[in-house]
């Protein structure tokens, strides 16, 4: 059981183990702010290990329970202040050789959602380890969520180094469970709405050409084929951000679906070659067709009076396909 913080008489949250109402309040006193050192500092025997898998979860909850839809910035930023000094630093990184301390670290970082734990997570997304890799890319992700739900205490830089970093991790990732992870994270950025806060207006597109530029690095791989189930997700992904702008919503920039039509016409080139291999992928009819509608809806989007994009997937990629011509003058070789 959590001892109460700040005397007997301290109203406390039910899991939190801080007094109620703290974590919304918009300044913090000095004695509050040490209420929540102490608080943090009391976890980080727990979330070491030291009491087993349980004792981590058990820690892992408690840290997390004040952070909320309530949450303010300063709080985060106060609270990510103490994880960096006090707390993170021990449970991550190569000395750390618990896999699921560093994974509880992750998610308490992505949680967190602030200036000073999303380095923590940029760098574990580094380590060589795949469990570790695909709970930093989720933290990752976590805090695009947030900001797009306006939860966050992150700053327009440090999204554009968040969004960048898991662009590279999905054009470098091995696996197709981390492939898929940094698609899913991006996926978050691309939903956040320009008025989630100032300064915020070009994430999504940033997102979506992190995305598309990411995976078309992964699908030009000689195991490329290890992408196609993450690409159909960026696909239906990229689809949907181009039909609600085509609606009249948040229309991406024009270098995002540039960048998504290329990603489109990678994909129906490796898709192809798998055919002509006698590798044909039970994806390929679903993927041939979210690739045909990203790249026709990107024309009408960016050239609404330029012909209709055809259909066959031959006449989109190659030389003399429609993606060597205008709205999008991709090199003729580009897709061969």
């Amino acid at each position: 059981m959590l001892l109460p913080i700040g005397g007997a008489a301290a109203a406390q949250t039910p899991a939190g183990g801080l007094p109620a109402g703290l974590s919304g309040k918009s300044s913090l006193s000095g004695a509050e702010e040490a209420a929540i050192e102490q608080f943090l500092t009391a976890q980080v025997p727990g979330l070491s290990g030291q009491n087993g898998a349980a004792g981590i979860r058990t820690a892992r909850t408690a840290v997390m329970a004040p952070l909320g839809a309530n949450t303010t910035v300063n709080f985060r930023l106060v609270y990510g202040r103490v994880l960096r000094e006090k707390v993170l630093p021990g449970l991550t990184g190569a000395g750390q050789k618990n896999d699921q301390v560093v994974a509880n670290a992750m998610r308490i970082a992505g949680e967190t959602a602030s200036t000073t734990t999303a380095p923590f997570v940029l760098d574990a997304m580094k380590d060589p380890r795949p469990p570790v890799k695909f709970a930093a890319v989720t933290a990752a992700g976590r805090m695009l969520e947030l900001t797009g739900k306006g939860q966050s205490a992150l700053n327009p830089a440090d999204l554009t180094g968040v969004v960048k970093a898991i662009g590279e991790f999905v054009g470098t990732a091995g696996e197709a469970s981390l492939v898929d992870g940094g698609v899913v994270a991006l996926a978050a950025g691309v939903a956040i709405p320009a008025k989630a806060g100032p300064g915020l207006e070009q994430v999504s597109s940033a997102s979506m050409s992190a995305l598309a530029t990411g995976l078309s690095v992964r699908l030009t791989k000689p195991d490329g084929q290890v992408a196609v189930p993450a690409a159909l997700r960026a696909m239906k992904t990229t689809r949907d951000a181009l039909t609600a702008g085509a609606a009249g919503g948040q229309v991406l920039s024009a270098q995002a679906m540039r960048d998504g039509a290329a990603m489109a016409g990678d994909t129906l080139r490796l898709l192809m070659r798998l055919d002509k291999e006698g590798k044909k992928h039970a994806l390929h009819d679903q993927l041939v067709g979210a690739s045909v509608t990203v790249v026709t809806l990107s024309a009408t989007l960016l050239d609404a009076n330029l012909p209709a994009v055809p259909t066959d997937p031959g006449k989109i990629i190659g030389q003399g396909g429609a993606l060597t011509k205008p709205p999008f003058n991709f090199p003729a070789d580009r897709f061969n």
